[in-house]
């Protein structure tokens, strides 16, 4: 009686090289990447612009700047709008008009801008100048940024 015998058939020495060199090449990309900093992070981040201001002309009394949040309804002097991942909040703002700055560090209200939000800012407290006026402004974020604005006294 004959027995059989069945023989196993590796792959071929050229496949075995062809994967070999594909799996060290996709591996040294990986490195690589890490390294550089090719892959990025996946982080959350508020990128937050000015996108409108108009602030009423007339003799306000005191000098403090304070933002404040508010809805459209109470005709805000800026729109922030958030197009980033992250919420930032108010932390500052200030006004330059006729050559002087005022300026607030400690706003009142927590004005959060949480992402792809718009956030509206109502600046008080603040003798405004005349109407006709020009002004520049900025409005200081926890994230670091400064959003700043523009405009003519209403």
């Amino acid at each position: 009686m004959k027995i059989e015998r069945y023989e196993r058939k590796a792959i071929s020495p050229i496949v075995a090289t062809v994967l070999i060199l594909a799996a060290t090449l996709i591996a040294f990309a990986a490195v690589v990447g890490y390294i550089f900093g090719l892959f990025g992070t996946a982080t959350n981040s508020a990128n937050v612009a000015v996108t409108g201001s108009s602030i009423k002309g007339g003799t306000g009394s005191g000098t403090s700047l304070a933002a404040a949040c508010a809805t459209s309804a109470t005709a805000p002097d800026v729109v922030l709008t958030n197009t980033g991942t992250g919420a930032a909040s108010v932390t500052g703002a200030s006004l330059t008009f006729g050559g002087t700055t005022y300026v607030s560090s400690t706003p009142t209200g927590t004005c959060v801008a949480a992402a792809g939000s718009t956030l509206f800012v109502n600046l008080s407290g603040l003798a405004m100048g005349a109407s006709g006026n020009a002004y520049t402004g900025t409005v200081t974020l926890s994230n670091g940024e400064i959003a700043q604005f523009t405009g003519v006294f209403q």
